[in-house]
């Protein structure tokens, strides 16, 4: 079985996001699993410095959150998260925002 179903994209994971859920004991198995059907993005200082004013704009939102979002605005993309709220305060209506 493959980790997610054909869907004809490949998912853009940022690696502050995968620091984020990875927590180094035997639960990280599927997240490990998961991964590996994803790219697997680094955190570049460029994509730091855009999350910064996005986070300032949302109040609450937290700098891995803003961080995923200033890569969905770079690649005019969508985002899959456990916190539509604070994904669409931080991507505004243009963006696709899907609740996990």
């Amino acid at each position: 079985m493959a980790p997610f179903p054909t869907v004809g994209f490949t998912p853009t994971v940022p690696a502050v996001v995968l620091a984020e859920v990875w927590r180094g004991d035997r639960k990280d198995a599927r997240v490990a699993w998961r991964s590996k059907a994803c790219d697997v993005e680094p955190l570049a200082e460029q994509r730091t410095r855009a999350a910064g004013p996005l986070r300032r704009s949302a109040a609450g939102a937290g700098a891995v959150d803003a961080c995923a979002a200033a890569g969905v605005r770079e690649r005019g993309d969508a985002i899959a998260t456990s916190d539509p709220d604070d994904a669409r305060r931080l991507l505004g209506p243009r963006f696709t925002v899907l609740a996990v």
